[in-house]
């Protein structure tokens, strides 16, 4: 019985051998192009509209250094602008927005926002309901699956 399995091993495995490459070749060539890095949809490459700076507070997220500005928008919602101060040392750090208290953790429900990457400012577009309820804004790192702060966020 051993000798039959053998021979329809070494059968499958010439065969493996002869049909795997041409297939791989195919398969890559047959990838559709990457677009250039300096070309992003204009859907994702749009700033929010910021309108009038209505807050601006270096001390929310103590202890961590982070300037954060707040603006008015436009009717879509306002605009938030984060600008750490000093590096968060934290890798893959994402923006969340709440409408709920919990100030110790990412509550369910919360909505994100983005990603907080390097020390330029970066600008959240708030949902909507912010402006009529308020909410926190919560900083999350994924690669150490730690939440870092969050800061009350009143919108006049």
């Amino acid at each position: 019985m051993i000798a039959p399995l053998r021979r329809a091993h070494r059968f499958a495995t010439l065969a493996l051998a002869v049909a795997v490459p041409p297939a791989f070749a195919l398969a890559i060539a047959s990838r559709p192009a990457l677009p250039p890095a300096g070309e992003i949809p204009a859907a994702l490459a749009r700033e929010p509209a910021t309108g009038a700076l209505v807050l601006e507070r270096d001390d929310l997220w103590r202890p961590l250094a982070i300037r954060t500005r707040l603006f008015a928008g436009d009717a879509a919602g306002p605009v938030v602008e984060i600008a750490p101060l000093a590096d968060l040392a934290r890798p893959d750090v994402l923006v969340y927005w709440a409408a709920d208290a919990a100030a110790d953790r990412v509550p369910e429900g919360a909505r994100w926002l983005g990603r907080l990457a390097g020390a330029a400012p970066r600008r959240f577009a708030l949902p909507a309901e912010a402006r009529a309820r308020g909410g926190r804004l919560h900083l999350y790192s994924l690669g150490h699956a730690q939440w870092l702060g969050s800061a009350a966020l009143e919108v006049p």
